[in-house]
């Protein structure tokens, strides 16, 4: 078959959501962007003319998604029951290199009220009820409501959708284009029922990605983006002297670096650009973010910056789209300050929130587990828009 084309949560709320009473449709594929300072002036000029008209921004302006074609294949053993699909992504730019991508599409039982993707960290390459303790349970329990549930697998690369050469950005094509697959010819109901996803770190910034590039506010209704996304600003977590820090507010005030370690640095963001991982002991020239980090240098920051997620051309308002944040209180690592870098500038509807007692791998804790899935079947629903609004704020408490 071939088709183409502990005991409680202890939450601390640290994003006030925006008005529900303001409101209102857009039509599909209608989108409002806020650019940060930096992009070309007369492509700024336009944008900001459209948006204020209430015209939105020309498709042209996002990154260009690639094609897919998916055949039906047996499914691996292991983890929950459903129909296997390998999916070969192409993306357009010159230089990123085909991938196929394994997912595993499991129906409820009931007449679906919807759809859900689950994409796991680093370069997504296991499912996500296979990778985390309590994974089978928080896909269960989606299921369970009535969710067809959409696990991918990026085992096509030695490090999954992050295989370079390309560079994050370019590389979250694959993504994109893989999720809109997945809206066009798995999903059921169309625009008459909600399509979400969830993903855990570098999961998350592939969300990201695709929101802020890719113009997947046109699709998705809902995203639970766990500890992440930790490519908020690239160049914060390799241009690291003088090292940059946040203050994070749960479960108690605590600065956490911006700056990628050595581990992070050669295991996921190097790979993106030049193929392959390194130890950190065999940094090579090519390992531009692990060069930068050891000599303090900044010979590439231009290029980190706009390969961020947070980039001075990205797309921070998706009225369609209800954004949710999720970190644990026990993580220390830089996705934590790097995903607040993306979500600060989120005009649009979003929360954010800490699981205290929950480490960076989230669903590895009950009460982390418990709460995306709760979060999933809770909010995975169609959105009323939430036009940009003057008077629209947004209090992220003790993150300043």
């Amino acid at each position: 078959m071939l088709l183409a084309v502990g005991s409680h949560l202890g939450l601390c709320s640290l994003v006030e959501r925006s008005r529900a009473s303001r409101r209102a449709r857009i039509p599909k594929g209608e989108a409002r962007c806020n650019l940060t300072p930096g992009s070309e002036p007369a492509a700024l000029f336009l944008i900001a003319f459209m948006a204020v008209a209430g015209l939105g921004v020309p498709a042209a302006l996002a990154d260009p998604l690639g094609t897919a074609s998916g055949t039906v294949v047996d499914c691996a053993p292991g983890g929950l029951r459903g129909t296997c699909y390998e999916v070969d992504v192409s993306c357009p730019v010159e230089g990123i290199d085909d991938q196929t991508v394994t997912i595993k599409v499991t129906e409820p039982l009931v007449a679906p009220v919807g759809t859900v993707v689950f994409t796991i960290g680093g370069g997504g390459t296991a499912y996500y009820d296979q990778n985390f303790v309590y994974g089978r349970e928080i896909v269960s329990q989606v299921l369970q409501a009535g969710f067809i549930t959409v696990q991918t697998d990026f085992n096509g690369g030695q490090v999954g959708w992050l295989t370079g050469p390309g560079g994050p950005r370019k590389l979250a094509c694959r993504y994109a284009t893989l999720a809109r697959w997945i809206y066009d010819n798995i999903h059921q109901g169309g625009e008459e029922e909600p399509f979400c996803s969830t993903g855990a770190s570098g999961g998350a910034g592939a969300i990201a990605y695709a929101l802020a590039h890719y113009e997947l506010g046109s699709i998705f209704a809902m995203v639970e983006a766990t500890s992440g996304p930790p490519f908020g600003r690239i160049d914060y977590g390799c241009v690291c002297w003088p090292p940059r820090t946040r203050t994070v507010d749960c479960p108690f005030p605590h600065s956490i670096s911006e700056c990628y370690d050595i581990f992070t640095a050669e295991h996921f963001v190097d790979p993106s650009y030049d193929g392959d991982v390194d130890p950190p002991w065999l940094i090579d020239s090519e390992d531009i973010c692990g060069q930068d980090i050891l000599t303090h240098g900044s010979a590439h920051a231009d290029l980190f910056q706009q390969d961020s997620v947070a980039s001075s051309d990205a797309c921070f308002s998706y009225p369609r789209t209800d954004v949710h944040l999720l970190f644990g209180g026990l993580d220390g690592s830089a996705a934590v300050p790097q995903g607040l870098e993306w979500a600060d500038l989120i005009t649009s509807g979003k929360s954010v929130e800490c699981v205290a007692d929950a480490p960076h791998r989230i669903p590895d804790v009950v009460d982390g587990a418990m709460k995306i899935a709760s979060d999933l079947i809770t909010y995975c629903r169609l959105q009323p828009s939430q036009p940009e609004d003057p008077e629209f704020h947004k209090d992220l408490v003790g993150l300043q």
